[in-house]
């Protein structure tokens, strides 16, 4: 309860930089998670604007001792929640290392991570800012390594209904989205249990054929 009534707190405050009506859904956590499915250990994992955690509890279910998990988040809030809920302390044994961050996770996360699961609410930034992220995320992928990208239906509508600068804006994001599923796209899974229906689209640095 008290991560639900942060984020409607903080969604109420900053309405830009929250995407959804409440936190991921378990449908879409279990979609944004599906590249770990089977992993091979150690691995380094990334998480990118995990919120109060509700994705974060999925990843952490998937993964063993002998990974690590880094969270990156702008909002100080949902900061000080996640270091309460998920932080490892130094030298603590027999759980996933996690470490979280405040600030850009182009400025505060490392590099070669075998996976990275962004739920940064792409459609409602500038174009360059969504360019910049996505290639700041792909570069930081280890070979074989895999992007989760979490995107909301229904922007073409938006775009439509939307008027002069906001739409021209929405209109050259989904084109910076279409264009890096199109370069680095592995597929996508369409979440219907999610409010609104999600997309989340997977991508890695090389596709092959």
């Amino acid at each position: 309860m008290k991560s639900l009534l942060l984020f409607w707190r903080e969604a109420l405050r900053k309405p830009g930089s929250i995407g959804a009506f409440g936190p991921s859904s378990p449908s879409v956590a279990k979609a944004m998670t599906m590249p770990l499915k089977g992993h091979t250990a150690p691995s380094r994992v990334l998480e990118v604007g995990p919120g109060t955690g509700a994705v974060t509890e999925s990843i952490l279910e998937r993964l063993t001792p002998a990974d690590s998990l880094d969270l990156c988040e702008l909002n100080p809030e949902f900061v000080k929640l996640l270091r309460e809920r998920f932080e490892t302390a130094p030298g603590q044994t027999g759980r996933p290392t996690v470490r979280v961050f405040e600030g850009d996770v182009l400025e505060k996360a490392g590099s070669q991570y075998d996976y990275i699961i962004s739920s940064v609410p792409a459609s409602n930034l500038p174009p360059e800012v969504v360019q910049r992220l996505l290639e700041g995320l792909i570069s930081r992928l280890a070979p074989g390594g895999v992007l989760a990208c979490l995107h909301y239906r229904g922007q073409d509508v938006r775009a439509r209904l939307a008027i002069g600068k906001e739409r021209q804006r929405l209109r050259q994001v989904i084109q910076v989205i279409k264009t890096y599923q199109r370069r680095h796209g592995l597929g996508k899974d369409t979440v219907w249990l999610s409010l609104p229906p999600a997309e989340v689209h997977y991508l890695a640095r090389e596709v092959v054929g």
